[in-house]
């Protein structure tokens, strides 16, 4: 008996046949046709009978993801919505749309209307996920984790194609894009950002609303106070950011005294 597993591809189609013994015995390149299947099954020198052959069922888990990323795209949608309106809010200096101008607020409105139709198109996307995929044994260890939702519980599973593929942790973090890329050359190292990976996996486990804003004054970048220590220095224990509870002005460690005078100052001049 001869076992052959096929590997499909949109153009083209990948088969290995192995005998009953595990022995490679034909690795054949086809075109996505059906007479040039049934051409090779007609090729083989064993009976119809003795044949057996295997694909790999990928479509239920193709259509499962492409859903998953399609509500990202809503949530970024309302993201959006929500910026927008607070960008208007700030370029009218005003606190609350009612005193705005009319035709702003009419603006405001729709974007508050497709904030509205966003919201419910997301739930129901999720409506229709979580039947399917809560009861997967492999998302409800993911669940047991501390920190892991059912939207990264399923972005992790959809998208990993099983953990098995990947041989240590490192390897793991590292196509989840949580780690800096190398590019070292002349004895230096030099840090970049990795485009290498799963950039879903990165914006599950690591969104955006959790990266701390490091900025460099561009008047005096010199003499801008520091917040790197100010967020090593805050532990994440109160409903606020935790890169937001110790602005430098009072944090003991990024305090004016504790930083070294970049010169002397106008008056001593």
């Amino acid at each position: 008996m001869l076992h052959s597993g096929i590997d499909l591809h949109k153009q083209t189609l990948a088969i290995a046949a192995v005998d009953p013994a595990g022995h490679p015995a034909r690795d054949v390149q086809l075109p996505t046709r059906r007479e040039a299947l049934r051409r090779y099954c007609a090729s083989l020198p064993e009976a119809p009978a003795d044949q057996r052959a295997v694909v790999e069922s990928t479509s239920n888990w193709y259509r499962f993801r492409d859903l998953l990323r399609a509500r990202l795209q809503l949530v970024g949608q309302q993201t959006r919505c929500k910026n927008t309106i607070t960008g208007l809010l700030a370029q009218h200096n005003v606190a609350a749309p009612a005193a705005l101008p009319p035709l702003v607020q009419l603006r405001v409105r729709l974007l508050h209307e497709q904030l509205t139709l966003l919201g419910e198109q997301a739930k129901r996307l999720a409506a229709e996920l979580h039947p399917v995929l809560i009861p997967t044994p492999d998302v409800q260890r993911l669940l047991w984790i501390p920190g892991i939702g059912r939207v990264v519980a399923f972005t992790v599973w959809l998208d990993v194609d099983g953990i098995g593929r990947l041989a240590s942790a490192r390897d793991f973090v590292s196509y989840c894009r949580l780690v800096p890329g190398a590019g070292n050359s002349g004895g230096r190292t030099r840090h970049r950002r990795a485009k290498d990976g799963n950039r879903y996996l990165k914006l599950a486990l690591n969104p955006p609303s959790a990266t701390p804003p490091f900025r460099r004054s561009s008047t005096s970048p010199r003499s801008a106070p520091s917040t790197a220590p100010c967020v090593v220095a805050s532990p994440p224990s109160s409903p606020a950011p935790w890169w937001r509870r110790n602005s430098p002005a009072s944090c003991t460690t990024c305090s004016p005294s504790r930083r070294r005078s970049t010169g002397p100052s106008k008056g001593s001049r």
